[in-house]
């Protein structure tokens, strides 16, 4: 019983004598992880095929052998902003693919001020896109991002996979297993499957739309 009243009484001490480095510890702790990368990512693994892609100029975007679209919902359930960059894109067998961005509408595309609103499915409807505005951006504290991206469709095989960096750096000891496998910061992934069967006839479908 002696024992158990010294053991108390040199942990009480103990804490008495050191509480500020406690508490600053506690306090550091506390705002790591507040701080810390929180990013999760949202996805179906699904893939969808699109005849067109509409501006909001009134013009389309076509190509005739096909555009593949994928949704990433990339969600920061930190409370603090976090930047991303490097968004890309691969095929299966490890191919880096072109994907639509806004910035590519520009005076050399001769496409400036025009933005990319929406896309026709392979059933006629029409959906609302956000296509990134190019390879970096920031996701907002407490948010979801959703980002829509379009694949020319050369070169795709059965599965695609999107791969974006953020700025926070990694653990010590932890590092990517996939994707940016050397790169010092974190990085994420999606992977989405891509169902041949369901593309389209593209060059019937242009002409039908070619027609109207």
């Amino acid at each position: 019983m002696k024992q158990l009243f010294n053991l108390i009484g040199s942990t009480i001490k103990y804490f008495a004598t050191n509480w500020i480095a406690i508490a600053a510890l506690a306090i550091s702790y506390l705002n790591y992880r507040q701080n810390n990368s929180q990013i999760e990512i949202d996805s179906t693994g699904q893939s969808d095929w699109l005849l067109s892609l509409l501006l909001n100029s009134g013009e389309s975007i076509v190509n005739e052998n096909g555009l593949l679209h994928v949704n990433l919902r990339i969600i920061n359930s930190s409370g603090s902003d976090i930047s991303f960059f490097d968004l890309i894109v691969l095929s299966s067998n490890n191919k880096q693919l072109t994907y639509h961005c806004q910035k590519q509408h520009n005076v050399f595309t001769r496409l400036e001020e025009r933005l990319i609103i929406s896309g026709l499915k392979s059933d006629y409807d029409i959906i609302e896109l956000n296509i990134p505005e190019t390879n970096f951006g920031t996701l907002k504290s407490h948010s979801l991002t959703s980002l829509d991206i379009i694949v020319p469709a050369d070169g795709i095989s059965s599965e695609l996979f999107v791969f974006f960096k953020t700025t926070k750096k990694n653990w010590v000891f932890r590092k990517n297993k996939i994707g940016y496998v050397n790169s010092p910061y974190q990085s994420f992934s999606a992977s989405y499957r891509v169902e041949e069967s369901n593309k389209p006839n593209y060059k019937e479908a242009l002409e039908v739309l070619r027609k109207q």
